[in-house]
């Protein structure tokens, strides 16, 4: 399988040119040809922003893991006798 030119993208990349199709329909009156190819530009679009989401969730949340782990609970016993 082949990537879409737009899995290269970053988030704000994609969501860019996905505001640029919405504001294009939005304005003009496309002809059926490019509202279906401004469709599926868009629905590819929307695609590459929410693995873009994902990825950014997922490496939130291992950070989110490794504090946990590193973290260890207070211990106001051990912290009073070393003075």
């Amino acid at each position: 399988m082949s990537k879409t030119d737009t899995e290269k993208f970053s988030y704000e990349e994609a969501y860019g040119q996905l505001q640029e199709i919405v504001s294009r329909l939005e304005d003009d009156e496309p002809s059926l040809d490019e509202l279906v190819k401004d469709y599926e530009r868009g629905m590819k679009l929307l695609k590459t922003c929410h693995k873009r989401l994902n990825e950014a969730a997922l490496r939130i949340e291992k950070v989110r893991e490794d504090e946990e782990m590193s973290l260890e609970p207070f211990d106001a016993e051990s912290t009073l006798e070393g003075k």
